[in-house]
């Protein structure tokens, strides 16, 4: 990520949050001073509304500032929960073909949506 991140003009930087409560998320990229995402990486193949709670609370604490929350898992369905909330098969990271299977459907149905926030 942090190599894609490198092509892109303004900079982006890389953390880890976690608030007083013990709420975290493993990834969180934030891009200059007005935009970050944060991301959550699960093995398992189902996604439970509990596996964003680090999220929700990156995404009250940071306000406008916070794009998109991303569950990254081991499954096959993308799906929205909630404001700007999505569960995101790893198939969809890691897979370089942009127009075939899994990729196609999210980057037509959800990726869009993230890359409004974000972008």
């Amino acid at each position: 990520m942090q190599r894609k991140a490198s092509w892109h003009d303004e900079a982006h930087s890389f953390f880890h949050y976690r608030d007083k409560d013990g709420a975290e998320v493993d990834i969180v990229i934030e891009r200059g001073v007005t935009a970050l995402a944060g991301g959550e990486v699960k093995a398992g193949a189902t996604v439970r509304p509990a596996e964003f709670r680090g999220l929700r609370k990156l995404r009250e604490a940071t306000g406008q500032k916070f794009r998109a929350g991303v569950v990254i898992y081991d499954g096959e369905t993308c799906a929205s929960f909630g404001d700007r909330l999505y569960a995101v098969p790893c198939l969809v990271i890691t897979t370089k073909d942009h127009t075939h299977g899994v990729q196609f459907r999210f980057t037509h149905t959800f990726g869009s949506k993230v890359m409004d926030h974000f972008g």
